[in-house]
């Protein structure tokens, strides 16, 4: 039987039930009972709860669900990360490997963002596909692909470059930006996650972070006196420049290396009122943010301290790095990290 979110269901071997929520996998899906809380629940375990009595509870439960999943939206839209992002959204939000994928560009910064995409074919040239403009911190759609046509986004390039309608000294120059995604990661429903940008599940990627004009132009000098600069003193112009700042750069512990703790109490407050699978997810996620900014920033190693316990973890961290063309990993020293942290190596900066 399919189930829909907001069925009202029963567990077969157990009291208890509650409301659908959430469509995990065609065989699994969550169920949130009066307390509010979502337990991913395997399809074959429910039949449906056709009893009325019960249903003022059910409804209390799902809006009580609905209230915490919107809190934790505005939690997480704060912490989103100023910079241009790629997204893949599947228009079958059940069966998230089958139909049609509306592709966007994301502009989550204030500037006006004008692009250029080029997707290399199979002939190893690179054909012009569109060029536009995002307002800031919107987003547009650029293109619905069938499945058969996401291959062609394996392989290309996009040009950015920043618009303000006032600028202080020098524009910013445009950014010639490669992406490389594997075709596989379009063919496993793991890899559609939520996000602060949609309601629905999608792959996003982030092509590049960056700041406001004005925060890059600040320091910069007049164009009359860019000559006499580029001359006599070099080395001050350079320097006059502000470096770009990324998410992991707060894990920095040497000049190319990161450290980053992914125990569940280092990432949320909230731990206690969350599910293993809850917990599990906000732990790949942040694995996945931390490692496509180390990329975007040029590391060279990042350390992923996730502990021992039942071992999970590890394996979905190993599982995502198989994906991933250009990165190395291995255990952590044991003498400074026991069992529980893995070291990647990044040898090319390429996007998940």
């Amino acid at each position: 039987m399919r189930y829909q979110i907001g069925d009202k269901v029963k567990l077969l071997n157990d009291k208890g039930g509650g409301i659908i929520t959430k469509i995990i996998s065609s065989s699994i899906v969550g169920v949130s009972g009066e307390d509010g809380f979502e337990l991913p629940t395997l399809i074959s375990n429910l039949i449906p709860d056709n009893d009325n009595d019960n249903n003022n509870e059910q409804e209390e439960a799902y809006n009580m669900f609905q209230e915490n999943a919107s809190q934790l939206a505005d939690d997480v839209s704060k912490k989103a990360d100023k910079g241009i992002y790629i997204a893949f959204v599947p228009q079958n939000q059940k069966w998230l490997i089958t139909g049609d994928v509306d592709i966007y560009i994301i502009n989550n910064c204030p500037d006006t963002v004008i692009y250029n995409i080029y997707l290399k074919n199979n002939s190893q040239t690179y054909q012009g596909f569109d060029y536009g403009s995002v307002e800031g911190n919107s987003k547009v759609i650029i293109a619905t692909q069938n499945r058969d046509e996401l291959v062609f986004w394996t392989k290309g390039i996009i040009q950015i470059m920043y618009h303000s309608d006032t600028c202080q000294g020098m524009p910013s120059l445009p950014e010639n930006i490669p992406f490389k995604i594997k075709s596989v990661k379009f063919l496993k429903e793991e890899n559609y996650t939520n996000s602060v940008f949609f309601d629905e599940k999608a792959i996003i990627c982030m092509l590049t972070q960056s700041v406001a004009l004005d925060a890059i132009n600040k320091n910069m000098e007049p164009l009359d006196n860019l000559k006499e600069n580029l001359i006599s003193n070099k080395k001050e112009q350079f320097k006059s420049v502000t470096p770009k700042s990324f998410f992991i750069d707060k894990h920095k512990i040497d000049e190319d290396t990161a450290e980053v703790d992914l125990h569940i109490d280092a990432l949320t407050d909230d731990a206690f009122i969350l599910t293993p699978y809850q917990k599990l997810q906000i732990q790949k996620d942040y694995f996945s943010k931390c490692l496509d900014s180390a990329m975007a920033g040029h590391y060279k190693k990042v350390i992923f301290v996730h502990g021992v316990g039942n071992g999970i973890l590890k394996r979905e961290i190993e599982n995502i790095l198989r994906e991933i063309e250009g990165v190395e990993y291995y255990d952590a020293p044991m003498n400074n990290y026991g069992f529980g942290a893995t070291v990647v190596i990044l040898h090319h900066n390429i996007l998940k």
